[in-house]
């Protein structure tokens, strides 16, 4: 699995390209991979990894009111139901704090397909004179300097921007070259992309994570560090003075400390040879490189890493994610009731975000989300 780098984010870049053939197309980070760097940091830090699924059971809660809507098919093609384009939402917008929903239409012009795109493979086109949202591109490549992308290559992969004018969605279609057939239930046309932004403010949202980056990376490399000395058996570095054999008596001295050191052989010592060696105390001397790494240091550097994570999804608290506090269960449960119910109306803005998004594209289905927790239902526990 590949692994993530420590780039400093405070001086990513978004802007759109002036020239070229991805001209007034923004990128996102100066290298323009700064989703997938998100992705990966996440993936690498268990605290950041454990928060977001959390926070992402909070954002979906059970689902939404309307039952039949969570079972009922919005994808036929991946055979996706209101239930999985919900969680795909959530996880999409804890992550990055963005989410890009693919929509196709039937001939009466109303939505019959939603999909949710990849995050990091989509990168927004520069608003024309008119201020008219552009296009939605998508690649897999966006980091690659050599990369170029070209609307007029048949393999270039856009979307129209959301709209619910039917007006515009027509003069899509007839632009595309699909015929409007309203028997039919679908047509060969790419389809629109709604694109949620929690910071409106920005042309693309920094993550939620953003803030605590380099300590999400702390962690991932303090588990790095301890996993190597526990490889290296515990040991300081070596060094280690041993004589040196002949043709005719070769010293094994070499094989076998090798073979000692760690717990699968791995070398942690320098191994040196010695022709003037004159008694056997001699023979073999060991200089301890000795190390200032203490424990106390590890327990101070992770909880200090695991607080400002945890602060950053919308201050989560600790024990919903470790679950490490036992003085909330001796109550009965009711101050983790309280912390659960607090939780889930901290989250409640992305609940209402996705339900007004989702009402544009599908404007006749029900989806309010209910919530993990209620206020009636953590009544109705405590009585």
């Amino acid at each position: 699995m590949q692994r993530a780098k420590t780039i400093e984010l405070h001086s990513r870049e978004i802007k759109p390209l002036d020239n070229g053939k991805r001209k007034n197309v923004y990128t996102n980070g100066s290298d323009d991979n700064y989703p997938e760097r998100v992705e990966l940091i996440i993936n690498n830090s268990v605290t950041a990894k454990m928060a977001v699924n959390k926070m992402v059971s909070f954002v979906a809660g059970n689902g939404f009111v309307d039952k039949g809507l969570n079972s009922k098919i919005l994808n036929k093609t991946k055979g996706l139901t209101g239930y999985d384009i919900l969680m795909l939402i959530a996880n999409s917008l804890v992550k990055q704090k963005g989410v890009y929903i693919h929509a196709n239409f039937n001939g009466l012009m109303d939505a019959n397909y939603l999909d949710v795109l990849p995050y990091k493979y989509c990168r927004k086109q520069k608003s024309d004179d008119l201020n008219n949202n552009g296009k939605i591109f998508y690649s897999d490549e966006w980091s690659k300097s050599t990369f170029s992308f070209s609307q007029k290559n048949k393999d270039s992969k856009w979307f129209y921007p959301f709209t619910s004018n039917k007006k515009v969605l027509i003069a899509q279609f007839k632009k595309e070259g699909v015929t409007i057939d309203t028997t039919k239930d679908s047509h060969n046309f790419r389809g629109q992309v709604s694109f949620l932004n929690l910071e409106p403010e920005n042309i693309y949202p920094l993550s939620f994570i953003d803030p605590a980056y380099n300590d999400a990376d702390s962690e991932y490399h303090s588990s790095i560090h301890r996993n190597n000395t526990i490889r290296n058996g515990f040991t300081d570095k070596q060094i280690i003075i041993a004589k040196e054999g002949s043709k005719e008596e070769p010293n094994q001295v070499e094989d076998v400390i090798v073979d000692m050191m760690g717990s699968d052989g791995s070398n942690v010592g320098l191994i040196e040879v010695s022709s003037s060696a004159e008694d056997i105390a001699k023979e073999l001397h060991v200089i301890s490189l000795g190390s200032n790494i203490k424990a106390e240091r590890y327990k101070y550097f992770d909880t200090i890493n695991q607080t400002k994570i945890l602060q950053c999804y919308e201050n989560i608290p600790e024990s919903l994610v470790l679950g490490s506090d036992g003085g909330l269960i001796g109550d009965g449960g009711v101050k983790m009731k309280e912390l659960k119910l607090n939780y889930s109306q901290d989250v409640a803005y992305i609940r209402m975000s996705i339900q007004q998004q989702l009402k544009k594209i599908l404007p006749n289905e029900n989806w309010e989300i209910e919530p993990l927790v209620t206020e009636e239902k953590k009544e109705v526990e405590n009585v």
